[in-house]
């Protein structure tokens, strides 16, 4: 390599270390987020990209998983290969850069293609909230009233065997799309075929339900879910997809989905809420 591409690389890779960290700790206003990239560059993004992923029932996010691993290894051991007993500051040094570019370019990649939803302004500045509303007394009454649809829903929901993870897109599509427009998220995003994963065995270990991929903007879903959970821990997925970064705005779009659904849905909806909200009671 020539002095000048050399210094062009060193250009480029500077650039890329800087990028991220002005990316990360610069102030981004939520309007402008809300504006310009969540209701902007976000949605045809994300639906051109899980459209692609909904193409296959693979994971995009295993092969970019297992290539990255491999590279990461293979960089160590040739920087490492180059450490002598007198000069391995060298060698280190560069390994530390390289390194440090990596995950500079990955985090890069990560903010433009979902990141930044993370910065929009949250959905209680959006709806009719009311921090007063919250009570012991609200909360016993929504413990009561999900109690109340569990035991009406319950056998109609058993009624007929629950749909399998590759039915729910067809299945609770449409729902998705009402959750959203009654939100206010036009255009809608495209829900995602939920698919198995290579990190399923850390699934099971961790107690992770699922994830959304935020490269590929697929999800991905441990198939140790139970039938009944199925409907929420996917529509918690989709409201990822949808934009809404916090776990606990992707469940709020997950339940209103699961409410615009049959009776399984709104059962497995009910029954998410009932369980979030009887740890919060008092004894």
């Amino acid at each position: 390599m020539t002095d000048v591409r050399r210094r062009r690389t060193a250009w480029v890779r500077l650039a890329v270390v800087t990028a991220a960290g002005v990316a990360a700790v610069a102030p981004t206003p939520a309007w402008m987020v809300e504006r310009y990239y969540a209701r902007g560059a976000y949605p045809p993004l994300q639906r051109a990209l899980t459209s692609l992923s909904n193409l296959t029932s693979l994971a995009f996010f295993d092969p970019f998983v297992l290539i990255a691993t491999a590279g990461l290894l293979w960089l160590a051991v040739v920087r490492l290969r180059r450490v002598r007993r007198r000069a391995w500051l060298g060698p280190l040094g560069r390994l530390a850069a390289d390194l440090a570019v990596a995950a500079a370019a990955v985090y890069l990649a990560f903010l433009a293609l979902w990141g930044l939803n993370y910065r929009r302004p949250s959905i209680e500045e959006t709806l009719d909230f009311d921090q007063s509303r919250v009570n012991a007394a609200s909360l016993a009454a929504a413990v009561a009233q999900a109690t109340g649809e569990l035991n009406r829903l319950a056998p109609l929901a058993d009624a007929r065997p629950w749909p399998s993870l590759g039915a729910l897109p067809a299945w609770l599509g449409p729902a998705y799309d009402a959750a959203q427009a009654e939100l206010g998220r036009p255009p809608p995003a495209v829900p995602g075929r939920p698919k198995r994963t290579l990190l399923s065995w850390y699934f099971a270990r961790a107690a992770i339900d699922g994830m959304t991929d935020p490269f590929w903007l697929e999800v991905l879903v441990n198939p140790e879910v139970l039938p009944f959970e199925r409907p929420f821990v996917v529509a918690h997925e989709w409201g990822h997809l949808a934009g809404y970064a916090a776990e606990s705005e992707a469940s709020f779009v997950a339940w209103v989905t699961c409410l615009h659904g049959d009776e399984q849905a709104r059962y497995s909806a009910w029954l998410s809420f009932f369980l979030r909200l009887a740890t919060d009671m008092p004894p």
